[in-house]
C-alpha cells in the first residue's frame, strides 16, 4: 500500500508506503524515472519488525526523507526516519536515529523539508494510559530534536507539516511552520480540527566579536570601523581571555592573557583598547551612516590560575574598568553607546566556586551588565529533561551552577546568557538550564542572544535559529532574542 508521495520534477517522483500485513508489513518505496516507476529497496533497523513509511519529501534530487514507524523488541512503535542523498562520498539511502517521545507508542505521520539542514515530522505518540498526544520533530542538519507541540482535550494527533521561508524586514530567513491533525474533547466525542502554527522569527541584531590578540591600538580602530560600515547592533564582546595577576599577591597587577598570540595585558591597556574601539566606532571619517545602539563589552574567561582573593580582586578591578569606560562615553557623548563586560564561563577551564567568586565580585562594584558567552560542551547530562544533577565529572559543575552564573543580579548589574551554539545540542542543553531555573527558582532567565559560529553551526542566522526553536519549544521557557554575534579571532 502506497501512503506518500512527492515530486521534484516530472521525471524524478518518489513513493512510500508499505507491503504484506500487520504485524509483518515491510518497506516499499518507488521511484519515478520519467518513464516509470521503478522499486527501492530501503534499510531497516537492525532489530525490530513490522515496518512502515507514511509520507516522503524531498529537497532537491539529491536529498530526500521519509518517515513512519516500526515495531520494536518491546513490542511498542518506535519512531523511523530514513534519509536518501547522492553525491560522491554518500549514495543512498540510509536509517537515521531519531527519538521517541512518549512511553507507550511514537510514529511519525508527515514529513516536510524546507532545505537540507532543516526537516521537519510530525505524528503522534502515547502516553502512559495510552492517550495519543501531538509529536513533532525538527532536523537541524545534525540530530532530530523534540519541538513541544500543543495538545488539546483528552487526545491530540497531528498528521500533515508544511511551512514556508521567507525575509523579514531586515532581508533575515523567518520559517513558519504549520501542523494539523485532529483532537477529541472527551470519550466517545467526535474528532475535531487541530491546527498548530510554529513561527522562528529573523533577528535583526547582529555583531562581530572578537578574540583579541594584539595589544596594537590600530587593530582596535579598524575593528570599530568595520562595526560602524557594516551597521552592526546589539552586544559586541571584546575577549582578552585569561584573567591573570601580572603583579604578586601582595602587590597585584590585574589583567588579561590572550590565546594564541600569548599577550599580556594590563587592565590600563585593556581600558585604552576598549577606548579605541569606541572612538571609531563613533569616527564618521569610517563609511557607514547612522551608527546602531551597541553594547561593547570587554571579556574574559575562566581559564585562571589565581587564588579566591586574586580572582576576587581581579573581578573588582574589571569592573573599576568598565566604570572608567562607562564614563568615558559619557563624556564624549555617545549616547547610542552602552559598556558591558562578558565572561566565557565554562566547566573545562576552572572550578564553579572560583568563577561564583569573580561574579559575585563583579557585578556589585559596577552598573555595566555581564554577559556569559561560555559553552557547555563538557557538559555529558542526558539532553532529557530533568536531568540528574548533578551529572559531571571532573569539577562537577551542576545544570544549577550555569543557570547561577548566568542570572545573577545586584543592586546596579545583572548577568544574563548569551551562550556559544557551536552545536544544535548546545542549544538542547541551555534549554535545559532555563527549564531547570524555571522548576527550581521560579526564575525566568533572559537570554540575549547567542554566539557562534563553528562545527556544525555555521552562521549567526542558524546559530540563533536553533536556540530560538529550542527555547521556544515550551511554554516555560520560551522568549524572544534580540542579539546574536559571530567570533572572529584578530
Amino acid at each position: 500500500m502506497t501512503l506518500g508521495g512527492t515530486i521534484v520534477n516530472t521525471n524524478d517522483a518518489w513513493a512510500v508506503g508499505y507491503a504484506g500485513q500487520e504485524p509483518s508489513r515491510g518497506l516499499l518505496a518507488w521511484h519515478w524515472d520519467g518513464n516509470k516507476w521503478n522499486p527501492v529497496s530501503l534499510p531497516t533497523p537492525t532489530s525490530g519488525s513490522d515496518f512502515v513509511l507514511n509520507s516522503v519529501d524531498v529537497y532537491s534530487s539529491n536529498v530526500v526523507w521519509a518517515v513512519g514507524s516500526y515495531k520494536g523488541t518491546d513490542s511498542k512503535r518506535h519512531t523511523l526516519t530514513e534519509y536518501y542523498r547522492y553525491d560522491i562520498n554518500n549514495n543512498g539511502w540510509h536509517v537515521v536515529p531519531s527519538p521517541d517521545g512518549g512511553l507507550g507508542n511514537s510514529e511519525l505521520a508527515h514529513v516536510w523539508v524546507n532545505k537540507e539542514e532543516s526537516v521537519w515530522a510530525d505524528g503522534y505518540l502515547t502516553d502512559y494510559f495510552g492517550r495519543k498526544n501531538t509529536f513533532i520533530l525538527h532536523w537541524d542538519g545534525e540530530a532530530w530534536d523534540q519541538i513541544y507541540g500543543v495538545n488539546v482535550g483528552l487526545a491530540s494527533q497531528l498528521i500533515g507539516i508544511a511551512g514556508s521561508s521567507s525575509s523579514n524586514s531586515a532581508g533575515n530567513a523567518v520559517a513558519s511552520v504549520w501542523a494539523v491533525g485532529a483532537y477529541t474533547s472527551d470519550y466517545g466525542s467526535l474528532e475535531q480540527t487541530l491546527i498548530e502554527h510554529i513561527t522562528a522569527p529573523g533577528h535583526s541584531d547582529r555583531s562581530t566579536s572578537y578574540y583579541e590578540q594584539t595589544k596594537d591600538p590600530i587593530e582596535y580602530r579598524n575593528q570599530g570601523c568595520k562595526a560602524a560600515e557594516n551597521g552592526e547592533s546589539g552586544i559586541i564582546i571584546l575577549d582578552f581571555a585569561q584573567p591573570v595577576n601580572l603583579g604578586s599577591a601582595a602587590n597585584p597587577q590585574y589583567g588579561a592573557h590572550t590565546y594564541i598570540s600569548h599577550v599580556d595585558l594590563k587592565i590600563s591597556e585593556i581600558t585604552n583598547l576598549t577606548e579605541a574601539f569606541i572612538m571609531n566606532y563613533e569616527d564618521h571619517t569610517c563609511n557607514g551612516g547612522r551608527r546602531n545602539a551597541i553594547t561593547v563589552a570587554p571579556a574574559i574567561n575562566n581559564d585562571a590560575a589565581l587564588s579566591d582573593t586574586e580572582m576576587a580582586g581581579h573581578a573588582q578591578a574589571w569592573a573599576a574598568m568598565t566604570e572608567e569606560l562607562r564614563t568615558f562615553v559619557a563624556l564624549h557623548g555617545y549616547t547610542n553607546i552602552a559598556i558591558g563586560a562578558g565572561i566565557d564561563a565554562e566547566e573545562g577551564y576552572n572550578t564553579f566556586s572560583l568563577t561564583e567568586t569573580w561574579a559575585q565580585n563583579y557585578l556589585p562594584n559596577t552598573h555595566a551588565h555581564l554577559y556569559n558567552f561560555g559553552s557547555i560542551d563538557t557538559y555529558p547530562c542526558p539532553a532529557t529533561f530533568p536531568p540528574p544533577d548533578p551529572c559531571s565529572p571532573g569539577l562537577a559543575w551542576t545544570v544549577d551552577n550555569y543557570y547561577k552564573i548566568s542570572s545573577q543580579s545586584s543592586s546596579t548589574a545583572n548577568s544574563y546568557p548569551l551562550p556559544q551554539i557551536y552545536k544544535p545540542i548546545h542549544a538542547r542543553w541551555w534549554y535545559i538550564v532555563k527549564r531547570r531555573a524555571y522548576e527550581n527558582h521560579q526564575m525566568l532567565m533572559d537570554f540575549r542572544g547567542s554566539w557562534c559560529c563553528g562545527d556544525a553551526v555555521n552562521t549567526t542566522e542558524d546559530a540563533w535559529r536553533i536556540l530560538w526553536l529550542e527555547l521556544n519549544s515550551d511554554p516555560k521557557t520560551g522568549q524572544n532574542m534580540p542579539w546574536t554575534t559571530a567570533n572572529k579571532q584578530e
